[in-house]
């Protein structure tokens, strides 16, 4: 059973996508079928409203973390009621969950939306084109008749010249039609895109946020996963584990699972039995959610979490080896992180090129690095994470 908190919190950031996804879809709706549209993205302000759009909502999300942490832990017995504040919502917008630019990423819909159209353009341009070909072949067969007809055929000759001169207009107005239709759909469907982009930037947001609030919070050891029931199979497997504080959240794109921060010693009453759901639903909902060959062999009595494989298509959401995912976003002259990395090097006599951006660190990187909570909190801090 997830905590009144985290319910009351993921409808708090439900809203927030909701209305956010209301107002991409006007932005977006300023495109033009008939423009171009890299032109028009990128000369029309459509592109800035997108990103101001997101990375205010970012904010939204990111400030919603601190108030979700004290509420959470308060209503679990591990700590009092407080309203402390430890974030800097502003440093988690206007950047994406992998470190790149939110206007990097969401500009992606552009050329998404010209591949979108080259496909459906092809669809139908055989066809046309065919046709296009046999009312010009009909009109020049036509055209070479009257130049040979009789003058008392002269205006029947006539005549089919013109019904195939009619024929090649209305082709021609057709396929033009046919190829603004085609435009609207592939900017509907890149639509689609963006939103679950701008869904996917989101989610990510307010989990770096949720899981920077956590390190600072030592009366919880780690987090369970919070389902928003029906989930697919590899949340629902991951849904019945505890993680420490510090481990990576493997999310696919448009997983909108949160974290419930909890001791190791209550854990138990906030993960999922997955055997227990899984044969709580109907055996149409099985096949639908599990797949049928899987679905079956669970019923047979095999292990659900050796039937679903929980790591295939999911990733953190920095992904690192022996280098480092890091951002540059917030490292101007007047963002947060360079001010507080300004600070830092100045505190400890060090110096940086002119120019030259400060290495930010994302907040998954900083936790799978750090030596441990404190070191954790310091490089938050460090990096304009939290205050």
């Amino acid at each position: 059973m997830s905590p009144k908190a985290s319910v009351d919190y993921y409808r708090r950031q439900q809203n927030i996508l909701f209305r956010l996804l209301l107002a991409l879809r006007l932005a977006w709706r300023q495109m033009d079928p008939k423009a171009k549209w890299p032109e028009q993205y990128a000369e029309d302000g459509i592109a800035a409203q997108i990103a101001l759009l997101v990375s205010s909502a970012q904010v939204a999300a990111a400030t919603e973390a601190d108030a979700y942490l004290n509420a959470v832990l308060a209503e679990l017995a591990l700590a009092e009621a407080s309203d402390s504040k430890v974030l800097a919502p502003a440093a988690f917008a206007g950047v994406a969950g992998s470190g790149v630019a939110i206007e990097d990423v969401l500009g992606i819909t552009v050329p998404r939306a010209g591949q979108a159209f080259n496909r459906l353009r092809a669809t139908t341009a055989r066809r046309a084109d065919v046709e296009l070909e046999q009312a010009r072949r009909a009109l020049s067969e036509a055209e070479e008749a009257a130049g040979r007809a009789p003058a008392d055929r002269r205006d029947l000759a006539d005549d089919a010249v013109r019904q195939a001169q009619r024929r090649i207009t209305d082709l021609e107005l057709v396929n033009a039609r046919t190829t603004e239709e085609n435009a609207q759909a592939a900017l509907d469907e890149a639509e689609t895109f963006l939103e679950h982009v701008a869904s996917t930037i989101l989610a990510d947001t307010a989990r770096a946020a949720e899981k920077a609030a956590l390190a600072t919070r030592n009366e919880a050891e780690g987090w369970v996963r919070m389902l928003n029931l029906p989930s697919c199979p590899r949340c629902i497997v991951q849904a019945g584990q505890f993680f420490r504080w510090n481990d990576g959240f493997e999310r696919h794109p448009l997983c909108d699972c949160k974290h419930i921060p909890a001791s190791e010693a209550i854990a138990g009453d906030l993960t999922l039995d997955a055997d227990a759901y899984f044969h709580s639903l109907s055996r149409e909902d099985q096949d639908l959610i599990f797949g049928r060959a899987d679905a079956e062999a669970i019923r047979l009595g095999a292990d659900i979490s050796q039937v679903v494989n929980a790591h295939r298509g999911m990733q953190v959401a920095q992904v690192f080896d022996k280098d480092v995912a890091i951002t540059l976003e917030g490292t101007t002259r007047r963002g947060l992180a360079n001010q507080a990395l300004t600070t830092r090097r100045r505190n400890t006599g060090g110096t940086r090129e002119a120019g030259a951006a400060p290495i930010r660190l994302m907040p998954e990187t900083i936790l799978a690095q750090a030596r441990d909570r404190d070191d954790a909190t310091r490089l938050l801090a460090l990096h304009g994470y939290i205050l």
